[in-house]
Formats: C-alpha cells, sequence, structure tokens
C-alpha cells in the first residue's frame, strides 16, 4: 500500500503530466497540500523534493513552487544501446559512436536533452537497465531511441509500455513491441552506389560487406550492377566481420594485386568499419589512381581514409532529430510509423548546409 508521502508526489506528478498543471504554472501551496491530504508538513516536504530532485518542479523563494518550464516527461529523451563502448568482446560499429556524437551536439543545444544509457540487454541487474527502469518508473522519460533492435528487452515488459514513446534503429518494422522504426535505406545505397560508378565508367565492381548486409543486398547488388552494364563476380562480393575489420586491407590488397589475371576497376565498401583497412589495402596493391571507391559513411564523422574516395551514407544528427520528431508524434497521437532514410553524397550534405 502507498504511503501518504507517494501518493501526494505520483498525484502531483500525474496532474504535471497530464497537462492539469503546465509548465510554468505554480503547483497548490503546501499548506493546502497538507490540509488537502491531512499530511504533516515533512510529508509534503519529502514529496515535493522528490519531484525537485526529478526535475519536475521547481521553488522559487517568495513565488512558491512552480512546474519547470521544460519538464523532463517532455524534453528527456534517452538513446539506448544494447552493449559499451569500452568492452573489448562487444562488438561497438562506428555507428553506434557516431550516433553519440550526434547526441552530445543535441543535448548541449537544448531545451531537449539527449544522453545515452549503456549496456540496455534485458538483464534485470545490468547497471543500463537499472537506470532506464528507473527513468521510466519515475516518468521522467520524454522518448526511447533504440540504437538497434530492442528484441533482447522482449521480455521485460518494456517494449509494450504505451505511456513511454519508443522508437528503434533497424531493418524492418517493429514486430516485438509497440514502437516505431527508422531505417537506412541500404537498396536506396545500392543503387546510388552503382550509377555512381557507371558514370565514372567502371565495368567490374567488388564489393566488401558485412553479416546481415550481405544476406539482404546480395541479390540487388548483382542485378542492379546488370542492369547498368557492370559485372559483379562472386568471388569479387566478399564478407567481412566487423570485428576483424583489420583483414580487410589483406582481402584487398589480394583483390587487386597485379597478379590477379582480371581485376575489378570500381568497388563499394558498404560499412564505414572496414573503410580505412580496406583503402589501406588499395595502397598495398598499387592500384590507387585504377580504382574508383564509394564508401559508406555515417556523416558528419567520415572514418579515415588515406586517400580521395566518394563517401555516400546517411547523416547522423538528422537521423536523430527525424527519431525525436516522430516520439513527439507518438505521443501526441499514438500511432506508430515507419521511416526510412535516403542515403546522399558527401557533396550533397555540404550544399544543403
Amino acid at each position: 500500500m502507498a504511503s501518504r508521502y507517494d501518493e501526494i508526489r505520483d498525484d502531483l506528478r500525474s496532474e504535471i503530466i497530464s497537462g492539469k498543471i503546465s509548465p510554468g504554472q505554480t503547483i497548490p501551496t503546501r499548506v493546502a497540500i497538507q490540509q488537502q491530504y491531512g499530511a504533516g508538513p515533512m510529508t509534503v516536504n519529502r514529496a515535493l523534493t522528490d519531484l525537485q530532485d526529478d526535475g519536475f518542479v521547481e521553488a522559487r523563494r517568495g513565488q512558491g513552487t512552480r512546474v519547470v518550464q521544460h519538464p523532463p516527461h517532455l524534453y528527456n529523451y534517452q538513446l539506448a544501446f544494447g552493449n559499451h563502448p569500452h568492452v573489448s568482446e562487444e562488438l561497438w560499429p562506428r555507428f553506434y559512436t557516431v550516433l553519440v556524437q550526434a547526441a552530445a551536439g543535441i543535448d548541449a543545444q537544448g531545451p531537449k536533452r539527449l544522453k545515452c544509457l549503456y549496456g540496455v540487454d534485458g538483464h534485470v541487474d545490468s547497471e543500463g537497465m537499472g537506470q532506464l527502469s528507473r527513468l521510466i518508473e519515475s516518468r521522467r522519460t520524454a522518448g526511447i531511441i533504440f540504437a538497434s533492435s530492442p528484441h533482447k528487452l522482449a521480455e521485460t515488459g518494456i517494449l509494450e509500455n504505451r505511456q513511454i514513446p519508443k522508437i528503434a534503429f533497424r531493418t524492418q518494422r517493429g514486430l516485438d513491441g509497440y514502437y516505431s522504426t527508422i531505417s537506412l535505406n541500404m537498396h536506396g545505397f545500392v543503387d546510388r552506389a552503382l550509377e555512381r560508378l557507371a558514370k565514372l565508367q567502371c565495368k567490374r565492381i567488388a564489393v566488401l560487406t558485412v553479416g546481415g548486409l550481405m544476406e539482404r543486398e546480395t541479390q540487388h547488388l548483382i542485378h542492379g550492377a546488370k542492369a547498368l552494364g557492370m559485372e559483379i563476380k562472386p568471388y569479387w562480393n566478399l564478407l567481412i566481420s566487423q570485428k576483424e575489420a583489420n583483414s580487410a586491407a589483406n582481402i584487398t590488397h589480394l583483390l587487386f594485386n597485379p597478379h590477379q589475371t582480371v581485376r575489378p576497376d570500381g568497388m563499394i565498401i558498404m560499412d564505414d568499419n572496414l573503410v580505412e583497412h580496406a583503402t589501406s589495402g588499395l595502397i598495398a596493391a598499387g592500384v590507387t589512381d585504377q580504382v574508383k571507391v564509394i564508401a559508406h559513411c555515417n556523416f558528419p564523422w567520415p572514418a579515415p581514409s588515406p586517400i580521395s574516395i566518394h563517401r555516400l551514407g546517411f547523416d547522423a544528427p538528422q537521423a536523430l532529430e527525424i527519431a525525436l520528431k516522430k516520439l513527439d508524434q507518438l505521443r501526441e497521437n499514438n500511432e506508430l510509423s515507419h521511416t526510412e532514410l535516403t542515403p546522399v553524397f558527401e557533396e550533397e550534405i555540404a550544399a544543403a548546409r
């Protein structure tokens, strides 16, 4: 059974969240609250202190206690990762790093706040799950952005909670909970990469890709190349593990070695974790002036490359801004949506800015 202190805190918080007491508005006086609930001053003070610590209200000398202008249920968002950036045995792709950097930029601008949570993996004893659970319980979140599919949370009840707006970066619409989705249009990436290589008069195309993309995009790559008069031989379409991205250097060196009878004259790097290593392999093979490269990029933080390449990919700050907008829409109308991001070349982003 909830205590009187819990009742006061929860009732006031509910009135703030429902809009009955709006941002900037003064809440009832302590005396009025004491009379309404038959509570003592210490109980009321404790309830209001909790609300102040959680960021819902602020006390001003001589002006009473007011709802803050930017309360957490409307302005505080979380970007949740299932793993950690500094744990060697866990995969941490560049996409995650770029999202963290973009989130820091949005958070610094305000008034919306976007904080990262790590280790949101469905385990009740993990730090990230504890942080997220406390935020949800105290209703201090305006929405959650999952950096990847949140399927590990399927048994926690969080995905089914319709009070909390949620959106996830994934390859398809959410199938294991109530949340919107946002995806990177890799079909479009393939189309634009092949079109650019065709304009550069390439005829033989090599592809470096990673797990997942290999299965989803191989046929689209082959058919797209053929339609443009280009060829992708099966042994030019190579799968490389993100955890072993450095192997891309040797693989590319072998692929473009001058002793090969027939070599590609164009290459598509489908994942930015491979870019630095793959382009180093081209240098080792001595073919940097003979091969045109289209490389995946998460703008505005490109993977380093020792040679000139054509960068094609997705704008991370824009992706997060779209995610935040979709969360606000979901909070207002409770309608799920799926958004697909369009790939752009580096010069197109520069022109747009």
